[in-house]
């Protein structure tokens, strides 16, 4: 049988067990700093290679909307206050009528040798809100126009 046993336990010292709980909460605390400053550096990246790929999609976007605004039949971009100095801030003398969604003036755009764009007289459609007329109506009306084919009805140059 079994003659004895021989066990020994030995007690560390308070003091020690304190510097071990102190290394624990060490560990644990710079293992969280480190998980979130890689996480946020992560995302840093992340958030500069989106950003600077979208600024590049975006300028050749607008590269390549300068371009087809000189290809011929293409609409044109027209400064609003191209426009509006044109109509003599839309002054009645210079209104031709009115329709469902507002004024018709008339006016001469100057040449704008950047875009390709020569003088040219043109029909100013002065977009009125209106409770009963929505914004969509106005888009529907203005794609039926640029169907429209008659030597009455001036075609659609800007956007």
């Amino acid at each position: 049988g079994i003659r004895g046993w021989d066990l020994t336990v030995e007690r560390l010292s308070p003091a020690a067990e304190k510097d071990d709980n102190k290394k624990s909460w060490l560990v644990i605390l710079l293992a969280v700093l480190g998980s979130v400053a890689s996480t946020a550096a992560v995302a840093a990246a992340v958030a500069f290679y989106y950003n600077s790929r979208y600024r590049r999609w975006k300028k050749d976007l607008e590269q390549l909307a300068k371009s087809m605004q000189r290809l011929p039949g293409m609409p044109c971009r027209i400064d609003f206050s191209d426009i509006k100095k044109a109509t003599k801030n839309f002054d009645g003398t210079m209104k031709l009528g009115s329709g469902t969604f507002g004024s018709v003036y008339r006016c001469r755009l100057p040449a704008a040798p950047e875009t390709g764009r020569p003088e040219m007289e043109v029909a100013v459609k002065k977009f009125t809100r209106n409770e009963d007329r929505r914004f969509d109506d106005f888009l529907e009306e203005v794609s039926v126009i640029n169907r429209l084919r008659h030597k009455n009805i001036v075609p659609l140059i800007g956007r």
